[in-house]
């Protein structure tokens, strides 16, 4: 056996040899904590990228869109869409590809930090307050795909959208003025809504460095009409009505063969 060998065999009989009252007497002690000292590092912020489930939008995206809302400057973003039947629709809830647009709930949206999301329902009824800033103040949109919800409350398990505005550069004045025009037709209905928008706005940096910023804005437009009201048979005297349209594909299969007719339109939004 070489020397080598046997020291280490000296060594591991000399372990097994401690008497057993020395463990014990050591974790005694170690158990016996007076004072416990706690050491953080809080010299640089503490920050979350998300990699490769978020995009950006900024000022060269939103030169390329002839935005009239607010939510017309990310309806192009990848897996994702806001539901906007007519211009000012005030029922656009967004989707992302996780979510759809009935469940509003699911979708976080910030304003410079504050929250304008409707969570008071899930639906098309509480659609985010995006009017709460014009097209013209946005720097720009950041769109997280979710489930964020351990940095962010549970309802961004579908994603969240982070709305930054911009601060004046300088002493600054802006306005915007657009005409839009929307034919529609569709059963017997033969009508053109027309409406306009303006935004302007001041823009306030005083040489000790407060920025101030006032915006008006306006949107008056009537949306197409939303429903129509269909006819059915009477099984006793009724008032005959002409004027209804009869659309082929509303025409129930056999037995039920009588046909339903279109008979008006409801339900224009004017915003």
């Amino acid at each position: 056996m070489t020397q080598q060998r046997l020291m280490r065999s000296a060594a591991v009989a000399a372990l097994f040899a401690l008497p057993l009252t020395a463990h014990a007497a050591d974790s005694a002690s170690a158990s016996d904590v007076s004072e416990v000292l706690v050491v953080g590092q809080g010299d640089k912020p503490i920050t979350v990228q998300p990699r490769g489930l978020s995009v950006s939008l900024g000022k060269t995206e939103f030169e390329a869109i002839n935005a009239i809302n607010t939510e017309d400057l990310m309806k192009y973003a990848p897996n994702f869409y806001v539901r906007k039947r007519y211009v000012g629709d005030a029922n656009g809830t967004p989707g992302f590809r996780g979510t759809h647009t009935a469940q509003s709930a699911r979708t976080l949206v910030l304003l410079d930090g504050f929250v304008v999301s409707n969570f008071l329902s899930s639906g098309h009824a509480n659609a985010p307050k995006w009017n709460m800033v014009g097209p013209g103040e946005v720097r720009q949109f950041d769109i997280v795909y979710g489930p964020y919800s351990a940095r962010y409350t549970g309802n961004s398990m579908g994603g969240v959208v982070s709305i930054t505005t911009r601060e004046p550069e300088k002493t600054e004045a802006f306005a915007t003025v657009q005409a839009f025009s929307h034919p529609y037709k569709q059963y017997g209905t033969d009508q053109t809504y027309n409406g306009y928008s303006f935004e302007g706005g001041v823009g306030l940096k005083a040489d000790n460095g407060f920025t101030g910023r006032l915006t008006y804005r306006r949107l008056d437009n009537v949306g197409h009409n939303m429903q129509f009201s269909q006819l059915v048979a009477s099984s006793g005297p009724g008032v005959a009505v002409t004027g209804a349209v009869i659309d082929p594909g509303l025409i129930p299969t056999a037995p039920a063969t009588v046909p339903t007719p279109v008979g008006g339109a409801y339900a224009p939004d004017h915003t």
